[in-house]
């Protein structure tokens, strides 16, 4: 039997192994386990790969990861795919695979598919992950702990993980204390500063985003998104999230963090918005001006828009 593991999902993918993984050892023993990444593999090992149990285990579960970066394996087990002993379980596993290939063609009906989680199916994973890792999470602090560092499965994992190591409660006051808003998160705040007619507190902030790091070129490249993204929002305010979400392809998350922003300026503001970032961003590209003053600059020249 073949199991092929895709999507874009890493981590649900990696998720999935693991848990194949436990479950086989569980039942098995782990002498039947074996392991492989596909890019190490050559194209003799495919007997071994598909055969049958062997003295040691009647029943197999060998695993080959990121089977898309060795083209001729990946064509020869499509080609072999009903050669596959009846005591084996081959599990392959690629993200984003190249979908125009023959042996994506060959395995997709053998397809699980795993996509990115988003909105309230990421909300309930992160409960059910804590509640895994015998601990409480509240939906509402899921979704404040999402908003401050996005929606990578990876980070929410190890935010998570520091959060119960610290073997308090989990609420909306620990999070503060304990996690880094991401830098998405943090030019949100300085939006809504900005928004708000604070630029001070808002140049402060961008200020602190230096110190962290962040290039002002990347720091105007998601000021400009998030820009684009309130006009989105602004310009389809009769829609609901999870309709605008499906529409627009913003995640859920960042259209409800948006719509009380939105609904505090004009669509002329945030054309005229958009054009600042984007001059800006000409500029310091063609004209060789001082990225970190420019961008300074044009915090002032949004809080002279918006106020």
């Amino acid at each position: 039997m073949i199991t092929f593991l895709t999507g874009d999902n890493d981590y649900a993918i990696k998720a999935e192994i693991d848990h194949l993984k436990d479950e086989f050892i569980k039942m098995h023993g782990s002498d039947g386990l074996e392991q492989y990444a596909a890019k190490e593999l050559e194209l003799n090992k495919l007997p071994d790969l598909i055969s049958g149990g062997s003295l040691f285990s009647a029943l197999r579960l060998v695993i080959v990861r990121d089977i898309g970066e060795n083209k001729e394996l990946a064509e020869a087990i499509a080609e072999r795919a009903k050669d596959v002993d009846d005591s084996t379980t081959l599990v392959l596993s690629q993200v984003l695979p190249d979908k125009r290939t023959r042996w994506y063609n060959a395995l997709k009906t053998q397809a699980k598919t795993l996509a990115q989680l988003r909105g309230s199916g990421l909300v309930r994973w992160l409960v059910d992950e804590a509640n895994n890792r015998k601990s409480d999470l509240m939906l509402a602090d899921a979704r404040y702990l999402i908003t401050l560092v996005g929606e990578d499965q990876w980070r929410l994992s190890s935010e998570l993980d520091k959060l119960l190591n610290s073997g308090q409660t989990i609420d909306q006051k620990l999070i503060d204390k304990l996690v880094e808003p991401s830098q998405e998160e943090t030019i949100f705040q300085l939006t809504d500063l900005v928004v708000k007619g604070q630029v001070e507190p808002a140049l402060a902030l961008y200020r602190r985003l230096r110190l962290s790091e962040i290039d002002p070129h990347q720091f105007i490249g998601t000021l400009s998104w998030q820009l684009n993204a309130l006009l989105v929002v602004k310009t389809n305010q009769g829609q609901s999230s999870s309709a605008l979400a499906s529409k627009s392809g913003l995640s859920p998350f960042v259209i409800d963090r948006l719509k009380p922003l939105a609904r505090r300026l004009t669509a002329k503001q945030l054309k005229e918005s958009m054009r600042l970032a984007l001059e800006a961003d000409f500029e310091m590209k063609q004209t060789g001006s001082d990225p970190d003053q420019r961008a300074k600059l044009l915090i002032g020249q949004l809080g002279q828009v918006i106020s």
